[in-house]
């Protein structure tokens, strides 16, 4: 019998229906009446700044993300440069590099790259407060939370900029602090539908990161409220309370803690006996994997790289060093490019330092001097075949063009004749008697 007021309506329970049904269904499916069933737009969630930040501590496969990109922006050496006649010139002392190398009295400079790093990955944005002197010289640098931050816009009909500068917010019932444009530091990743705001990486994936979170919200609750037996024995006839509680007894003897997968023998034609596993449904490959993989998608991280089980299952170390190299040349080489863009327009430009600029030394990252060694090997065998010249075979590994370089190379038992005709046949005294 059906435990409710009514049955069921049919499998596609409208909420009409589940109205019509009775108080008992309606109980069963949650509709309580005056509302409707909840679309699939419903259950996503826009995340605040301060939310987003907060991801960076609850979900491990976002912290390994942030953590890999942040830290590995640190790796490569970064030089301020002067353009010169014969090149860029290197510049080895300038206060700023000594800003940059301790930008306060609690961060060093790997330390302020990572909090830059992070909070861009994290909300599309990033911003560095410039601390100065009473003269308004550059004094320090101070990474600022996203979640404090808001713009002050001008009007532009009114001649004013479109970025005025910055509100901060203080705690502890302190007066928000203004700043202007160029006392702070901005970095962010472009938002199509907005000219200064910033789009990032977790922002783009938060379905997934909802999904995966509530995957590991479904398993917890599970574990925690799941009451079932590990096993279930079915007799034909009610037993007594004594005769229960002896074969409860019996079964625990044989199947107890340090007994657990010894053979169970259940005696009689009429018995039955159904084992039960409640977590064989809890795991989820399919859905985890694909959370992983988008997740891992937006950030630009292969998941090989930081153990994820999108990336373990194929993983090689032949896979790992192939996905190294894919990291730093589709990810990290454009996010420094525009980290160095950044640090030149906000500490250079606008400080008044038109004639330099900031650009990271990539060449000496192990990853991509794989890469260039097999460039190198390429250039050596195309020039050695007589394919390109000395100074084409030159350029492809990076090197200046000389001036007795525009030459090919030909094999000293290289033989050469038209397309048109026959290479000249051996005479037949030149032909070895193999008989002989």
């Amino acid at each position: 019998m059906w435990p409710f007021d009514k049955k069921p309506v049919g499998p596609h329970i409208t909420a009409k229906g589940a109205q019509d049904a009775g108080p008992g269904w309606s109980l069963l499916s949650g509709y309580q009446g005056g509302g409707e069933w909840a679309s699939a737009d419903s259950p996503w969630t826009t995340y605040s700044a301060s939310e987003l930040e907060a991801a960076y501590s609850k979900c491990e496969l976002v912290y390994a993300c942030v953590r890999m990109i942040a830290t590995s922006a640190t790796e490569p050496e970064r030089v301020l440069l002067r353009p010169g006649d014969e090149g860029p010139d290197e510049v080895l002392s300038h206060p700023i590099l000594d800003c940059l190398q301790r930008p306060n009295e609690m961060y060093d400079g790997n330390l302020l790259i990572q909090y830059i790093v992070s909070r861009l990955l994290l909300t599309g944005k990033s911003f560095v407060l410039k601390e100065r002197n009473r003269a308004g010289g550059l004094l320090g640098l101070w990474p600022v939370p996203t979640r404090r931050v808001s713009f002050v816009t001008g009007d532009r009909s009114q001649g004013e900029p479109l970025l005025k500068g910055y509100t901060i917010s203080n705690s502890q019932g302190k007066p928000n602090t203004i700043v202007g444009a160029k006392d702070m530091l901005y970095l962010w990743f472009p938002d199509p539908r907005n000219v200064h705001d910033g789009l990032g990486p977790l922002q783009a994936a938060l379905h997934s990161y909802q999904l995966d979170a509530e995957q590991q919200d479904y398993l917890i609750e599970m574990l925690t409220n799941l009451k079932v037996p590990g096993l279930s024995i079915a007799v034909p006839t009610p037993l007594s309370p004594a005769n229960r509680a002896e074969v409860k007894a019996s079964l625990d003897d044989q199947t107890g803690k340090g007994k657990r997968g010894k053979p169970l023998v259940i005696e009689g034609s009429d018995a039955t006996i159904t084992l039960h596993n409640p977590l064989a449904d809890l795991d989820m490959p399919g859905l985890n994997m694909l959370t992983e993989s988008r997740i891992c998608a937006a950030f630009g991280v292969p998941p090989i790289l930081i153990g994820a089980r999108a990336g373990l299952e194929k993983s090689t170390y032949a896979n790992y060093a192939t996905a190294r190299r894919s990291f730093w040349q589709e990810t990290m080489v454009p996010l420094l490019k525009a980290l160095d863009s950044a640090l030149t327009r906000s500490l250079l430009q606008d400080e008044g330092e038109e004639g330099l600029y900031f650009e990271t030394k990539i060449d000496g990252v192990k990853a991509l001097q794989e890469e260039s060694n097999i460039t190198a090997e390429r250039a050596a065998r195309l020039y050695a075949g007589g394919v390109v010249t000395r100074n084409e075979a030159r350029k492809l590994v990076g090197f200046q063009p000389d001036d007795s370089g525009n030459i090919y190379s030909e094999p000293v038992s290289a033989m050469h004749y038209s397309v048109d005709e026959e290479p000249d046949a051996q005479d037949d005294d030149e032909i070895p008697d193999e008989s002989a």
